[in-house]
């Protein structure tokens, strides 16, 4: 792993101190501690635990937005616009953001409206992966007050929060009650947000990791008569683990070099998609937040290990991926899709929405559908802004997040990336519109939709453990049993820290 790049500045005797007291927050960054593993290990060809049929329906029904639908929303929607007579013109901002994140390109480009309408300049700092993560942290941590406001995954939350700004005053002042602001976002992300009582974050971003698939093929009459043939059903979503597997095989098609179904699987991603696929059936991400290790014992472990083998099989022994997961990378996924060498990508899929809409992809393939994983939900991703304590700015700060959070923004944002929102009636006008796939909306709904765990340690976990073991099951270097021993092994050793 990367070493953190860090603040320019020459470091303090206290910032040094700080430092090194949020190690365990960082420290995946910092030491990039890998656990070792039990060496090169065969592909394990035992059989698996038998597949289990989901019974539960998994297409949720279109989202159709009216004026007139459900209670009506004035009192909090009063509060989004910025505060008369530009109170804090004149101040800048300085804002940590992700370099390179399409996902908010959107609100980006609409800058200068905010700037005009607050007369606050906007100074965006653009941070690398994984430095966004963590640079911000140890200014904050430090009080050298680099940063005004910054952008972090919630898995980073829990430390921040002890240097981020109370928002609740300004919610408040604004929504009338902070809980008129906050019951606009979902249940899951709301909870979230507070810390002490106090409200420290606010969610500008989500995603689920679901299948983008060709309507082309799927909706075609004689690939329907030809599927129904086969296998005795109708063409369309999987709602088991062996309709997944017999969708990719009728598309694995070696004369075209086309495999049925493709999965991000390089490094970082390859976690990111298993976890999706364990925290879905569990509803636990690996730990939960009284430091029980699901995958260790019992039902959650005998799980993983069936998921991991099933996810080995659907290349060794079904063989309808490419032969080496661990090499596709998110564009390589998307050149394959557009080459017509796959009809089904799992992956953050919301990322690429967007391109999918876009003309010439469309003038092939149609307008983008999707369906969310076999049993939906799994990894609820979820950025937010949060503000400095410190900083000298803090309503000029809160004017920028809530302007973020807004519909307008937000709404620009999914337009881009096909992201989805926290913010309920947000998110239902995006799918209604099509600006975000009704796969991501079926996710963020389910009940398997998972926050990583709330617990300090999480940063070393994801970063440390997760994104490192991980991709040595889709590489083949571990068996599925190796890589929960591994990622048990990994996860005692970061909440120790």
């Amino acid at each position: 792993m990367r070493k953190v790049s860090h603040l320019s500045e020459t470091k303090s005797s206290k910032e040094e101190v700080d430092r090194r007291k949020f190690l365990k927050y960082t420290g995946a960054f910092v030491a990039g501690a890998v656990i070792a593993g039990a060496g090169v290990a065969a592909y394990d060809a035992s059989k698996p635990v038998p597949i289990q049929t989901v019974t539960q329906t998994l297409t949720a029904p279109p989202v159709t937005v009216t004026q007139t639908a459900g209670p009506p929303p004035p009192p909090q929607l009063v509060g989004w616009s910025p505060r008369p007579g530009k109170p804090y013109a004149g101040t800048t901002l300085n804002v940590a953001a992700y370099r390179g994140w399409i996902c908010y390109a959107g609100a980006r480009k609409k800058i200068p409206e905010f700037e005009d309408a607050t007369g606050i300049k906007v100074n965006l700092v653009e941070i690398p992966s994984p430095d966004i993560l963590s640079r911000p942290l140890i200014d904050f941590s430090s009080g050298t007050k680099a940063y005004d406001v910054t952008t972090t995954s919630s898995g980073f939350w829990p430390a921040y929060f002890p240097y981020a700004l109370d928002l609740t005053k300004y919610a408040t002042e604004d929504f009338g009650r902070v809980d008129a602001f906050t019951s606009q976002m979902s249940s899951a992300a709301a909870k979230k947000t507070i810390y002490q009582g106090q409200l420290r974050a606010v969610p500008i971003h989500a995603n689920m990791q679901f299948i983008v698939y060709r309507r082309d093929l799927m909706e075609s009459d004689n690939e329907k008569t030809a599927f129904k043939a086969k296998y005795g059903r109708e063409l369309g979503q999987p709602k088991s683990y062996d309709e997944l597997v017999d969708l990719g095989t009728f598309f694995t098609r070696p004369e075209q070099d086309m495999k049925g179904f493709t999965y991000w699987g390089f490094k970082e991603l390859g976690g990111y998609v298993y976890a999706a696929m364990v925290w879905a059936e569990r509803h636990i991400p690996f730990i939960d937040e009284k430091y029980v290790i699901d995958i260790e014992a019992g039902p959650g472990r005998d799980r993983a290990i069936w998921l991991a083998q099933y996810l080995v099989d659907l290349t060794k022994k079904y063989k309808i991926t490419p032969d080496d997961p661990s090499s596709i990378k998110t564009g390589t996924a998307w050149e394959m899709y557009l080459a017509g060498k796959t009809p089904m990508i799992f992956g953050w899929m919301g990322d690429y929405w967007g391109m999918a809409r876009a003309s010439d992809v469309t003038s092939k393939y149609g307008q983008p559908a999707g369906w969310p994983w076999v049993v939906p939900g799994g990894w609820a991703s979820c950025w937010g802004l949060l503000a400095d304590a410190a900083t000298d700015k803090p309503g000029a700060a809160w004017e920028f997040i809530k302007w973020n959070a807004s519909k307008d923004v937000q709404g620009a944002m999914a337009d881009g990336s096909g992201q989805g929102s926290w913010f309920k009636l947000w998110n239902q006008d995006q799918v209604a519109k099509g600006w975000t796939a009704a796969g991501v909306a079926d996710g963020l709904e389910a009940p398997g939709s998972t926050f990583p765990a709330f617990i300090p340690e999480w940063a070393q976990i994801e970063n440390g453990v997760i994104v490192v073991e991980v991709p040595k099951l889709v590489s083949f270097e571990y068996t599925p049993t190796q890589l929960v021993d591994a990622l048990v092994a990994g996860i005692k050793k970061a909440i120790k820290k």
